[in-house]
């Protein structure tokens, strides 16, 4: 049974090196299953893990000018975040990796702009909720392709 995991999930453990993360990636190879990131997450991912890095970075830099400890800081924040995307990608780039990015680009939009205007799921007032709906049609577009289960994980509870 192959894992996509909502974008919440990758925000509490960026890394992926958390005991939660250890736990999926033995599951995963043990099970010759995948994570499955639509593209619509894996670039919510990268604009995530820049904000952060651009918050924490902020702070680390400020520690240390108040402190007057001087921390020294080995890398640019550009550097950290281009280490991210390259490991990112790493996990992504062979068949053998345990993400698989589907891609999002077959999306029939005429149906969501449909259901967008009409507030149906997974829209909700005033539209929102198109990032959710790119998730949704990309998962059932995979699964349309294969006879094995999916699990979706997220942090969301509405």
């Amino acid at each position: 049974m192959d894992v996509l995991l909502d974008t919440n999930i990758y925000y509490q453990d960026f890394q992926m090196t958390g005991a939660k993360f250890q736990g999926l990636f033995e599951y995963l190879s043990k099970t010759r299953t995948k994570i499955i990131m639509p593209d619509i997450v894996y670039q919510e991912v990268l604009k995530n893990y820049k904000e952060q890095l651009s918050k924490e970075y902020l702070k680390v830099k400020r520690a240390s000018s108040i402190t007057g400890i001087g921390v020294e800081i080995t890398k640019t924040e550009e550097e950290i975040y281009v280490a991210f995307m390259d490991k990112l990608k790493q996990m992504t780039r062979y068949s053998h990796g345990p993400i698989k990015i589907v891609n999002h680009s077959n999306i029939e939009i005429g149906g969501l702009i449909e259901k967008s205007v009409n507030e149906k799921k997974p829209f909700k007032d005033k539209g929102r909720g198109f990032k959710d709906a790119i998730i949704w049609e990309s998962v059932k577009e995979y699964l349309g392709k294969k006879e094995d289960d999916l699990c979706f994980v997220t942090d969301n509870c509405n």
